[in-house]
C-alpha cells in the first residue's frame, strides 16, 4: 500500500520534470492520450464482466486466457476504429512504411 501511495505522489512530478526538458506539459500530453486511456478503461470492464461470468475455477484455463485476450484485442480495436480512425490510419501508415 505504501508502495501504491509514494508512486501516486512521484507520477505527477516523475513526468512533469522530463517534459519540462523538452518543452512538453503534462496536462497537455494527458489529454491527448485520453481516448486511448478510455478506451482501455472499457475494454477493462469487458473483460472483467467476461471474466466474472466465467468462474476461473474451470478445468480450461487456457482457453479463457485466449478466448479473453481476444476478446480484449476485438473490444480495444473496435472502440479505436469507432473512435480514433485517424490514429490508427497513421499507426497502420507507420507501421507499412517500415
Amino acid at each position: 500500500a505504501a508502495y501504491a501511495v509514494a508512486s501516486l505522489l512521484l507520477f505527477w512530478p516523475g513526468l512533469a520534470i522530463p517534459f519540462r526538458w523538452v518543452g512538453l506539459r503534462v496536462s497537455i500530453v494527458l489529454l491527448r492520450i485520453m481516448p486511448s486511456i478510455a478506451t482501455a478503461m472499457v475494454m477493462a470492464m469487458v473483460i472483467l464482466g467476461m471474466a466474472t461470468a466465467w468462474p476461473a475455477h474451470t478445468d480450461h484455463q487456457f482457453v479463457r486466457l485466449i478466448l479473453l485476450v481476444i476478446a480484449g484485442m476485438l473490444t480495444y480495436g473496435g472502440i479505436s476504429l469507432l473512435t480514433q480512425r485517424a490514429l490508427l490510419k497513421d499507426i497502420i501508415r507507420t507501421v507499412l512504411n517500415r
